[in-house]
């Protein structure tokens, strides 16, 4: 069952960017702690669930997709669960399938964006992204701006690229931050170690996750270099953006059409989507 199979590590890096995709709800836990209620145990407590949940779904699918189908099938096919679904259920497979992969789609979907625009809020909220942004509903204090710019920023990834490209690229970048974030524990466990910490885990526990995210960073520029270093590049390309769009400088690097471009923006929230800016608020 194994013929073929490669034993390069950085093949095996790219390959755990699909899995580790599976997973990947568990960070996303942490971009609505502002709204949690108990947040010090029902965050980790959120996480631990959900990654034992998508274990004990996705391991025994995946088994079921090796005991169905055969090794050439696997191969050949562009969607396993549709060939899976008609090799067990026939005919029928070929609409239950879809539509439950469209169902749990729209569920991902639905809490990405959740998630993602919240990231999108606190940064402009904070000042590293522009005020038009930071804009919440007035009655259900949902981030419409983030949510329509991110809508807007999904389209334009998915129109210049497939999704294998763009799982890599994301995959790279995202795994690059938790590396950042997690090197940044480490250090605080020196500089800032009288801090109050609601949850401990052992020493060795982020020395391991900061290996494997060094292990995710470097090898996949090996064996996929472009959308790789595509990601890594897109990431830097915020500094500038940031310097000349959103920070104050002496220097009056915005350009003055930026401003008119975010007070419409903003003007447009208003009116339209019925927010108001929440930097001053926090």
């Amino acid at each position: 069952p194994f013929e073929g199979t490669t034993h390069s590590i950085s093949s095996v890096a790219i390959a755990l960017f699909g899995v580790l995709w599976a997973f990947d709800g568990w960070n996303a836990v942490g971009y609505t702690a502002e709204e949690m209620q108990n947040v010090e145990q029902n965050l980790p407590r959120a996480a631990i669930i959900g990654i034992v949940v998508v274990i004990a779904v996705y391991i025994p699918m995946n088994l079921a997709y090796f005991f169905v189908l055969s090794y050439d099938e696997l191969i050949a096919t562009e969607a396993v669960g549709v060939s899976f679904g008609k090799n067990t259920l026939g005919d029928a497979g070929l609409v239950i399938v879809p539509l439950f992969v469209a169902i749990s789609t729209f569920g991902a979907l639905s809490s990405s964006f959740f998630n993602a625009s919240r990231i999108i809020l606190s940064s402009a909220r904070d000042g590293l992204l522009p005020d038009a942004l930071s804009g919440v509903h007035r009655t259900s204090k949902t981030p419409n701006p983030a949510v329509l710019f991110l809508a807007a920023l999904s389209v334009i990834f998915i129109m210049i690229g497939d999704i294998d490209e763009l799982v890599d690229g994301v995959s790279a970048g995202v795994w690059l931050f938790y590396g950042i974030t997690i090197a940044g524990l480490l250090v605080m466990r020196v500089t800032h170690k009288n801090e109050p910490r609601p949850y401990r885990v052992w020493l060795i526990t982020p020395i391991f996750a900061l290996l494997v995210c060094l292990y995710l960073v470097v090898l996949p520029v090996i064996r996929k270099p472009v959308p790789t270093l595509m990601a890594f590049g897109t990431t830097l390309l915020g500094l500038p953006v940031y310097v000349c769009l959103v920070m104050e400088t002496p220097w009056k690097l915005r350009p003055k059409l930026f401003d008119r471009v975010s007070q419409s923006f903003s003007t447009f929230s208003s009116t339209v989507l019925n927010s108001q800016s929440s930097r001053s608020q926090s």
